[in-house]
């Protein structure tokens, strides 16, 4: 799935059982700045989001 958010915020919430426990998930994102920016821009507006950018793996789903 792709998941497009047209303004400054994007919240995604996941609901899982324990029917398979230990399976976990993994998502991927992009910061794409606004078609205005300069690259100048886009570095200073990702440091501002993220501090650095950063890769995170979410946790396991467990049955405990």
């Amino acid at each position: 799935y792709e998941v497009l958010s047209t303004g400054p915020a994007l919240l995604i919430q996941f609901t899982a059982n324990s029917a398979t426990p230990g399976q976990g998930f993994a998502a991927t994102f992009l910061f794409q700045p606004p078609p205005d920016s300069t690259a100048a821009d886009s570095d200073r507006l990702l440091k501002l989001s993220f501090g650095k950018a950063f890769e995170s793996l979410g946790p396991e789903v467990s049955a405990t």
